[in-house]
């Protein structure tokens, strides 16, 4: 929980710095990215000490003082490089090939020799038995005879499964039996909604990563007693944390975080944006809420059915290669990484985001350690030409998850964050029409410090695909059951999934548990229109889902009172850079900065005049293809969203142009 800040009394010059706080008991937050280890420790004494390690020497339970909340991206890149645990599949007679065959989807509407990854390895085997659509036996159970001992994890994903699970769990009776070291994920339970493809996938990924995730953790030396943050936003009890709801669990927190910041600044609507070396996170704040998606999350050919948080992730960050050809200029998507690193690490490595921002003067070498080399740096071509290219990217970013969806951004604030984000904030602020930007004190590790305002949730879902006017009388009945599967908590929440008929876009409301029919009508409605710009016959509205959370009451959160950014009470005028021990933060022409209830604001006081009446063209050529190809892309998102056609609306077989 967020609480009062006095000034920095103890500075590290490298990888840690300290400074008060007041009201607080032993507390460690620790977020593990591929590269650095982000620690925030707040002692009973109430001093809180931030520092980065780097990931392949942290150990967790060497770095935890008092209780541990962790989050980490071992799901994520065990997913993409695809290590996994020895793993079955089981699924219904004359489905063994649905894994391989997928749903069509081409991975890139404009490659046409481009192609997914290989799913996750398993040995597939298919199991005699049927149900009908109601859940009906078809076809007997023939348990399998398989030597279950020899596999570390099996999944079992059967067709119609939640409206019937009685297969599922008969053969789940039967490996732990013979295999009871082996773990075991039924698909009903880790994807109860319709969609058998997606069901295989999400158990799948379950069976085959979480031994992994398991594995990981183990080596960590987490305490016993920790809390995981999920990919939701929400804790559970460490050892109980599964692989599809890791995925998100690093930046999870600093969404969080740009909640509570932008609320202390008193602005219900913000943007975040998390600039790290290899990619950016941009998120959405609505009315002080964090956003969840409720479409699953797509990860290197997989589909998870899971609620996560919504975050657009793009490929600039500061280890972006720069490119120069004959089309223009091209930052990213390849990254330097940590080695090289970018041509300023003197190792070799080729000129990056981080290489033109050293040039203009953005970074102090001196911060680094060793310090970084300025001599080493040839750009091919303008450094601020592929600034400029950078930040159209993250600004066509933040309209996809803003303008493109009926939201005006010009009430909103942007909290920056990550260790890039300082020296491009304020110009992505201004191509999108936002006049606020927000710095905390612990920007360069908000994804850690953000776990403080994580909640104890639990929630369960039943699946429903009926018409809304068919089935809106029993609506009650099936919460106050999901209710009663739930531990007691302080609080709990109702919320329902609906569609248009001719749709796959679904919008979860928010409501009461005695709610009406009129009230669930208009509020969808409300909520349609704002996205798409009309409204659907109410007819035409369908349940997809039930939902029931229960919640933990969250303590009651401090204001932060001060912090010392080195400006007291003067207000410093753009262009001027600002360096501090973790992050820099570049003030632009128009923009003014200073500090206020222990953050860091900027305010765009003015727009700048154009001066300059020479044109680069490589520039512009490049400015003005993202854009139109921005323009493009969410032409085809909205078309999908609105499709009643399979081929529009899952294979993305269509083409917009401008």
């Amino acid at each position: 929980m967020p609480v009062p800040i006095v000034p920095s009394i103890s500075r590290s010059r490298h990888n840690s710095f300290i400074f008060f706080i007041r009201g607080i008991l032993l507390n460690t937050y620790l977020d593990r990215g591929g590269t650095f280890t982000d620690v925030v420790i707040i002692d009973e004494h109430g001093t809180l000490t931030i520092k980065k390690e780097r990931s392949n020497l942290a150990i967790a339970g060497d770095l935890a003082e008092g209780a541990l909340v962790f989050g980490t991206t071992v799901a994520t890149n065990a997913l993409l490089e695809r290590t996994q645990a020895k793993t079955l599949l089981l699924v219904t007679q004359g489905f063994k090939d649905l894994l391989s065959i997928g749903d069509m989807t081409r991975p890139a509407l404009f490659d046409v020799d481009k192609q997914w990854p290989s799913p996750l390895n398993a040995v597939i085997v298919e199991v005699e038995e049927r149900l009908n659509a109601f859940g009906e036996e078809v076809i007997p159970l023939v348990l399998p005879e398989i030597d279950y001992a020899s596999f570390d994890a099996v999944a079992i994903a059967l067709l119609h499964s939640p409206k019937n699970p009685v297969h599922e769990l008969a053969i789940a009776r039967q490996i732990h039996a013979s295999a009871p070291h082996a773990l075991i994920s039924i698909g009903h339970h880790h994807s109860p909604g319709v969609g058998y493809l997606e069901r295989i996938q999400t158990t799948l990924v379950d069976a085959a990563i979480t031994p992994c995730l398991h594995d990981a953790l183990t080596r960590d030396q987490i305490p016993a007693g920790s809390l995981a943050i999920r990919s939701d936003g929400t804790l559970c009890p460490a050892e109980s944390l599964r692989a599809p709801e890791a995925v998100l669990s690093g930046p999870a927190g600093g969404v969080l975080a740009v909640a509570e910041i932008a609320r202390n600044a008193g602005f219900k609507n913000a943007i975040g944006l998390d600039m790290g070396g290899t990619s950016t996170d941009i998120c959405r704040i609505e009315d002080g809420q964090t956003l969840r998606s409720e479409h699953g999350l797509h990860i290197n050919g997989i589909n998870i059915h899971r609620s996560t948080i919504e975050v657009e992730t793009i490929a600039a960050g500061g280890g972006s290669i720069l490119h120069s050809g004959p089309y223009g200029y091209q930052v990213g998507p390849a990254s330097a990484g940590a080695t090289p690193g970018p041509q300023c690490y003197g190792a070799g490595g080729p000129p990056t985001l981080t290489d033109a921002a050293l040039a203009l003067g953005r970074i102090d070498p001196s911060q680094f350690d060793p310090p970084l080399n300025p001599e080493c740096i040839q750009i091919p071509g303008p450094p601020d030409a592929y600034l400029q290219v950078a930040h159209e990217a993250m600004a066509a970013a933040i309209r996809k998850i803003t303008t493109g969806k009926g939201v005006d951004v010009t009430d909103h604030a942007l909290v920056a964050y990550g260790g890039a984000a300082g020296q491009h904030a304020a110009e992505v602020a201004a191509h999108v029409g936002i006049q606020t930007v927000l710095f905390h004190p612990c920007s360069a590790v908000l994804s850690a410090w953000g776990q403080q305002m994580a909640p104890r949730e639990d929630s369960k879902t039943q699946a429903i695909w009926a018409p809304l006017r068919d089935c809106h009388e029993t609506l009650f009945e099936r919460w106050t059951v999901l209710k009663d599967q739930l531990p007691q908590r302080a609080e709990y929440r109702f919320s329902i999934g609906l569609r248009s008929g001719h749709s796959h876009h679904i919008i979860r409301l928010r409501v009461d548990a005695r709610v009406t029919l009129d009230t669930l009508i208009d509020a969808f409605q409300q909520k349609y229109s704002v996205q798409f710009g009309f409204t659907v016959p109410a007819d035409s509205l369908e349940v997809v889902d039930v939902r029931c959370t229960a919640r933990e009451k969250m303590p009651k959160r401090s204001q932060q009172k001060s912090f010392d950014w080195g400006l007291e009470t003067q207000v410093v005028h753009g262009p001027k850079s600002l360096f501090y021990a973790t992050t820099a933060v570049y003030i632009p022409q128009g923009w003014s900065a200073q500090e206020q209830d222990g953050l860091l604001r900027l305010t765009q006081t003015h727009k700048p005049s154009q001066t300059s009446t020479t044109v680069n063209i490589p520039l512009q050529r490049t400015l003005w293809a993202n854009r139109f190809m921005a323009i493009a892309e969410q032409a085809g998102e909205l078309l999908a969203q609105t499709a009643r056609s399979v081929n529009i609306r899952e294979r993305k077989d269509f083409s917009c142009a401008i």
